[in-house]
């Protein structure tokens, strides 16, 4: 009953052509079945091949991949260790974009890294601490751009 009511109101709000299209078909291709297509990867290598096609297809006679130079960033290893009370490492991931060092300094743990997590403490409870979020991956997409945002 819910799922019918969310799928009515989403038809009303983007429109039918976003339920039935072109765009649609080729968005779920390079979503789903594509899937990530950071920069430099076999994803990115397919999307292009694929765009390229569909442009050729919608009569581009043209369309071609042109290489340009652009800011990269390549994940590294990453170590996290805990060194008081007890001394214990983790496995970590970096953001995308962060830039490389070390960093030292007091944990704040905010849970999942809702926005009720991040509302509940003062800007200066965190300031200069690193903050430590679930890594569960949010269902509204948010998460990673929210834990961005408040720094």
């Amino acid at each position: 009953m819910l799922k019918e009511r969310y799928l009515k109101l989403e038809k009303e709000l983007i429109g039918e052509v976003w339920q039935t299209s072109e765009i649609n078909k080729n968005m779920l291709i390079l979503a789903d079945e594509i899937g990530s297509r950071f920069p430099g990867t076999q994803g990115e290598k397919q999307a292009q091949e694929y765009m390229v096609s569909k442009l050729k297809e919608y009569g581009y006679k043209d369309a071609k991949a042109v290489p340009f130079k652009y800011f990269g960033w390549k994940r590294g290893d990453v170590t996290l260790q805990m060194v008081e009370p007890v001394k214990r490492d983790f496995t970590a991931i970096s953001l995308a974009m962060s830039p490389g060092g070390t960093v030292e300094g007091d944990v704040i743990d905010l849970g999942t890294g809702s926005p009720e997590e991040f509302e509940a403490i003062k800007p200066e409870d965190v300031k200069g601490k690193i903050v430590l979020c679930s890594s569960a991956t949010s269902p509204t997409g948010k998460r990673v751009h929210r834990r961005t945002k408040y720094g």
